[in-house]
């Protein structure tokens, strides 16, 4: 199932740190604050900001701008065809001016459905997101701490 809800292409949709900011949940417990490269693992009690280069954010920002994260409007949430427990989505808030503008939810093995337009573009950021976070040293060692701590308590690992 989709949800669309966008708007038309907009030249204000450019990420700038002034007017976006990008809230990423990497899964259900590591959820990072682009701008103030803040994350926040309730589950172990974690809430620093981490090493982010300018590198790494640009990139992100540059998949936000191919990717016309910045025109999307409302939610959005692709699913994947099998179901999984527990989820194992990828989701992040744009952020313009303050205000929530998209709430967008994507699983992360989703591969089928719409590879055009909207579809595209998402799953397009997610990938880059994702490859620059599971490299970013930093972001590697906090969620490899979350899966010790889960497979200590004996929860599930997502």
């Amino acid at each position: 199932m989709i949800t669309l809800l966008f708007s038309s292409c907009q030249s204000d949709a450019t990420y700038k740190q002034s007017d976006f900011n990008v809230e990423i949940m990497y899964n259900e417990f590591i959820h990072l604050d682009l701008n103030a490269h803040r994350v926040n693992v309730a589950l172990i009690g974690y809430n620093q900001q981490i090493r982010i280069s300018p590198e790494e954010h640009n990139a992100i920002e540059n998949a936000f701008d191919n990717n016309h994260i910045g025109n999307l409007k409302g939610e959005v949430f692709m699913e994947s065809t099998t179901m999984i427990f527990p989820p194992n989505n990828f989701q992040f808030k744009v952020i313009k001016n303050g205000k929530i503008i998209s709430d967008i939810t994507i699983a992360k093995d989703y591969s089928s459905g719409i590879f055009n337009g909207t579809g595209k573009d998402v799953k397009a950021f997610m990938d880059a997101a994702l490859k620059i976070l599971n490299r970013n040293r930093d972001f590697s060692a906090i969620r490899d701490s979350l899966i010790a701590f889960q497979k200590e308590k004996g929860l599930l690992i997502i």
